[in-house]
């Protein structure tokens, strides 16, 4: 038989969910310190591109992947967080 230790599981989901909220700070403060200039060839509004201003080490987290692994990270450690308490309970209820 498996021995349920929910704290164990509780401090997981709480260390997850720090991780990938520190990653959205992260990327906000990137976003916020180093802005996306949008530079338009000749005045035409459809020959546009966006540039970074951001140094090359720092590019990596202006990424939408980086945004989003920092997203589900936050999600899996609050559904971690749920599931955990909701097993426990329903063992409390047995």
């Amino acid at each position: 038989m498996v021995i349920w230790n929910s704290k164990k599981f509780l401090k997981l989901g709480g260390i997850i969910a720090t991780i990938g909220t520190m990653m959205i700070v992260i990327f906000g403060i990137t976003l916020v310190g180093f802005p996306v200039f949008k530079q338009c060839e000749n005045g035409n509004q459809e020959d546009c591109h966006f540039v970074f201003s951001v140094p090359h080490p720092f590019q990596s987290i202006l990424r939408p992947e980086f945004l989003v692994l920092a997203l589900s990270l936050t999600a899996l450690g609050v559904t971690i967080i749920r599931l955990t308490k909701y097993i426990e309970n329903k063992n409390i209820k047995k």
